[in-house]
Parts: C-alpha cells; structure tokens; sequence
C-alpha cells in the first residue's frame, strides 16, 4: 500500500503541474499539430544517454508467462518484471520520457514533467504490449504524444525497449527513485 502511495503522489503532482499549465490554452489541442516530437526531430540527449545506463534490477527476474520473445531472444516482461519507474534517462527526469507500471492496468506515460511534456493514464499492459484510450491522454502544448501503444521487450541487460505505434525506438532503464537517479 505504501508503495502504490508513493508511485502515485508524483504522477498526481505531474498530471496537475501539466494540467494548469495548459489553462487557456485550447488553442493548441485543436490546431491539428504534425504529430511530430522532439524526438522524431533527431532525438535528445535523453534518448543517447539511456544506453550506457544499467537497470538496477539486480537479481530480479520475472515469471516469463510464456510470452514471444524479442529481436535479441529477450522475452516480453511480466507486469512483475516491470513494477516501477522506467526512464529513458534517470540523470535527467524533467526531461526524460518515464514509464511507471503500478499493474496490469495501471500504468502511466509521462512524456516529460516540461511544457510540452505529455500524460497518459491508466494504460494497459498485458503480452508485451503497452496500450492508452485516447481519453486517457493530456495534451500539454501545441504537438500532441502520437503514440497509443508500445511493444515492451525486456533486453538481457536489463533495460526495457520499448518501440511505440509510429516506430520511435527507445531504452528505458529502471530506477528505484521516483525522482530518476540520485545523485
């Protein structure tokens, strides 16, 4: 119980910071935006960083359920297997895309905590495949997240890649603080 409280808090406070900051601002969410991202812009720091990360799950394999295997041989994580706060960067968390899984339908996207920076909720993960309603996205600014659904793959180095709907490729790497890595 402790544990679901305290993964909570900051995505509350995340989903409130982002939804003041879009107040007045309906203008952005109907002008039709490219769908384009930083990301499909040539990527940040954040992206190239991620890979030289290690996961900080030691020890803590997953059930495997038979799930199909990655690219690499790797399977797709159990919800066990991903109980936490995965970022694309922890050294960098404000900017970093974040996955938190809290259960199999109960998981969240958070783009980055910035301006642009959107929220997805109540995701459900179920054989390798991450998926968001549309109702369940926040908007923040004027290009909306493309994506509605992932293929998760847990790579034998322990990092989780993730290759969403519109083909974007990323590693996200475990962190045990809510926060990223604490330096």
């Amino acid at each position: 119980m402790r544990t679901a409280i305290r993964l909570a808090l900051p995505l509350v406070a995340a989903a409130a910071a982002l939804s003041l900051t879009a107040c007045g601002d309906e203008d952005a969410s109907s002008d039709g935006g490219s769908g384009e991202t930083a990301a499909d812009e040539g990527g940040t720091d954040a992206d190239t960083d991620a890979e030289s990360q290690d996961s900080g799950q030691d020890g803590e394999g997953g059930s495997g359920d038979g799930a199909e295997a990655g690219t690499d041989g790797s399977a797709a994580p159990s919800v066990d297997d991903l109980m936490g706060n995965w970022f694309v960067d922890p050294a960098d968390p404000g900017r970093s895309h974040r996955i938190v899984v809290e259960g199999p339908d109960e998981v969240s996207f958070i783009e980055s905590l910035e301006a642009e920076g959107d929220l997805c909720n109540r995701g459900v993960y179920a054989d390798g495949t991450l998926t968001f309603a549309p109702e369940d996205c926040l908007q923040q600014g004027a290009e909306p997240w493309p994506d509605r659904s992932a293929t998760l793959v847990l790579n034998e180095d322990g990092t989780l890649h993730v290759t969403w709907e519109s083909g974007l490729e990323e590693d996200y790497t475990f962190s045990e603080s809510e926060w990223g890595t604490v330096a």
